[in-house]
């Protein structure tokens, strides 16, 4: 007898990293090494936040701490591309966020391992797997920091994603929002994403 499928259209990914790696990684050559990593799996709203905290926390572009964030957000990209099999995701296809609450502005991710919210309970990150449109008019733009499509007459194409106000990265971007733990063991990073895997996934979106 045939066993029955799987009954949801689900997908589940897990990947781990190797904190030391990311951290001689990101200090190699003087740190040129750290800004080519994180442009290549960090898309623009991600990299806005990392310069902020680093801007506004105690923690050094060499530390112990930011090689920890990063292997946890590189780890959790695995993840999701290995739980959406049915699309083939880019790096910047992806946003991990900390507060499914707070609009991009007022992002409270932290370079922390354990999070935590004002009132001292622990923010849950998740995965926002972005569906971004091939074609929209200025006015369907939703800008965060910028309104580079505004009023210019030119629309917003997948090339102008990763731009200041661009279509990715935004919590109100389209996009299926996927369950993830993140969690840190010594030397490691592991992630785990559950996500909607099927073409029914466009009927869940966030809009």
């Amino acid at each position: 007898m045939v066993p029955k499928a799987f009954p949801y259209p689900l997908g589940i990914g897990i990947d781990i990293c190797h904190i030391p790696r990311v951290q001689n990684l990101i200090i190699r050559d003087g740190g040129k090494w750290m800004n080519r990593f994180t442009k290549r799996i960090l898309n623009n709203y991600e990299r806005r936040v990392l310069q902020h905290k680093l801007e506004t926390s105690n923690i050094s572009r060499d530390s112990r701490q930011l090689a920890q964030w990063l292997a946890g957000r590189f780890a959790a990209k695995e993840a999701a591309f290995k739980a959406v099999s049915t699309r083939r995701l880019s790096w910047h296809d992806i946003t991990i966020r900390d507060d499914r609450t707070t609009q991009p502005t007022e992002d409270r991710c932290s370079l922390s391992t354990k999070s935590s919210s004002s009132s001292g309970s622990q923010i849950k990150p998740y995965a926002l797997i972005h569906t971004p449109k091939k074609s929209a008019s200025p006015s369907d733009v939703r800008t965060i920091g910028g309104t580079w499509a505004e009023g210019t007459g030119k629309s917003a194409t997948r090339e102008d994603a990763d731009r200041p106000g661009g279509v990715y990265g935004g919590w109100e971007s389209e996009g299926q929002i996927a369950e993830l733990s993140i969690s840190h063991d010594g030397d490691y990073a592991t992630a785990v994403v559950l996500a909607v895997n099927s073409a029914s996934e466009e009927s869940m979106l966030v809009t």
